[in-house]
């Protein structure tokens, strides 16, 4: 063989390898805001005379200001620290500049905004990856930041709105004892708290799911305070001076995390607002399938590195993958993700591979299943079942009419014992054994569907 086409395969087959491991950034499409409308702030006057009405009738007991924190007012249902270590993000602070030619959040930042009649009064918490998905799988609760008194709540408001409008949202309005307002809005139709203005909220309890009510672009809670009446940041900093940080434990500004972490079977879906995503997880392949690694990030900078390391099923690291996130021209995502391509023939054996990735002095892990798997998932268009895990040994099947028949399979497809029970277009399926990888088998009227996760 002449040496230049030696040459020439060497760099072929040389770029073919490059081009396997090609990492590829992606940030969501969707920017979750409100706007305060004049409905809003017309609840809020009323509030605020009920408050007054309130501390006259059944006088709340006068604390030091520095005797209230907030909790942070989101809890995640389901968690499984090797694959999944948060929910959120977070797309607006409080606007602290009254005039409407510029922002200024309380780090003197502007990550923030407003409107020609009104500036951003509270902050945005929005759902991470995926907010349309884990909004319709009711996977986050809002929960009160503080004990404290129901002043006033509203419910039964339309909850996929995705841009500004003039509706009525859904929220829960609440009196803590140092003459503290807080108040949690855009909830998802019909999840509500089932307790009554005048009654008593305990630190963490449970007032509805996060949903897009009201004024919204996108499923998220607007959390804000006011004090005696008087609005004011929860965040402590530099553009808010004289006021102690009102939470027990303060985010960081840039509040940098790797949130998830898992393998797919292709680059993520982000339909147009409000339908629901498609992240393409997946945990069994075949040999001919490509592997897509999967990371979503939280206030992803620019120039930030990830390192992924590859295990084969005998534990053996197979490779070593350094990535320098570009950004482009942004200095950060608040909120991105960023996937790696394998080919089919990437891989030689079956069997389980792992994924170590290590971001910022901290390290998140994936797995998946290559071959020996005897059941395909079916992936035909008609079928419109999806899964999701709520913690270990139990799991939502969403899409169902209660008359499906159900089995469920280990990974070599020996039935396991499970029971199940229906409600509201779901079935609520409770694993008894040890945790693992599993197929769903629901028999349908279209034929056998298989759903495949992971407890």
């Amino acid at each position: 063989m002449r040496p230049t086409v030696f040459l020439f395969l060497f760099l072929f087959w040389h770029c073919l390898l490059l081009q396997a491991q090609y990492g590829k950034g992606f940030r969501s499409p969707q920017k979750m805001a409100c706007e305060e409308t004049d409905k809003r702030h017309q609840e809020l006057e009323m509030v605020l005379e009920r408050v007054k009405s309130m501390q006259k009738t059944q006088p709340q007991k006068q604390l030091d200001k520095s005797a209230i924190r907030f909790r942070w007012p989101l809890e995640w249902i389901f968690q499984d620290q090797d694959t999944a270590r948060s929910f959120f993000g977070l797309s607006n602070y409080m606007d602290h500049n009254l005039s409407f030619s510029s922002i200024r959040d309380f780090n003197c930042g502007t990550r923030t905004y407003n409107t020609s009649q009104y500036n951003h009064k509270g902050t945005d918490i929005y759902l991470w990856p995926a907010w349309w998905k884990t909004m319709d799988a009711e996977e986050v609760n809002v929960v009160a930041a503080a004990k404290g008194v129901l002043v006033y709540k509203n419910d039964g408001n339309f909850d996929r709105h995705c841009a500004f409008n003039n509706s009525q949202w859904n929220v829960v309005y609440l009196l803590h004892a140092d003459s503290l307002v807080t108040w949690y809005g855009h909830l998802k139709k019909n999840t509500v708290t089932q307790k009554q203005p005048g009654d008593t909220i305990a630190e963490g309890e449970y007032l509805g799911k996060v949903g897009s009510s009201g004024n919204s672009t996108g499923p998220h809670l607007h959390f804000e305070v006011y004090d005696s009446g008087s609005l004011v940041d929860p965040y402590a900093g530099t553009c808010n001076p004289g006021r102690p940080s009102l939470w027990k434990k303060q985010h960081p500004y840039f509040n940098q995390d790797l949130i998830r972490s898992f393998c797919a079977t292709g680059e993520p879906l982000f339909p147009p607002c409000p339908v629901s995503e498609n992240l393409k997880e997946d945990s069994l392949f075949e040999a001919t399938d490509s592997v897509y690694l999967t990371n979503y990030y939280r206030d992803l900078k620019n120039g930030d590195t990830t390192q992924l390391l590859l295990f084969d099923p005998s534990n053996q690291r197979i490779d070593s993958i350094f990535e320098v996130h570009n950004l482009g021209s942004d200095p950060f995502w608040d909120a991105g993700g960023w996937f790696w391509w394998f080919p089919p023939s990437y891989f030689t054996q079956s069997g389980r591979y792992q994924f170590v990735s290590r971001y910022r002095g901290e390290e998140m892990k994936a797995s998946f299943w290559l071959g020996g798997n005897p059941v395909r998932s079916q992936k035909a268009k008609r079928y419109s079942f999806s899964i999701s895990v709520l913690k270990e040994g139990e799991v939502l099947v969403h899409g169902v009419t209660g008359k499906e028949k159900y089995q469920v399979f280990d990974i070599n497809h020996h039935e396991i014992s499970s029971r199940w029970s229906f409600e509201n277009g779901k079935v609520h399926l409770q694993k008894q054994g040890l945790p693992g990888f599993f197929l769903i088998r629901i028999e349908s009227k279209n034929g056998p569907v298989y759903l495949k996760s992971i407890w």
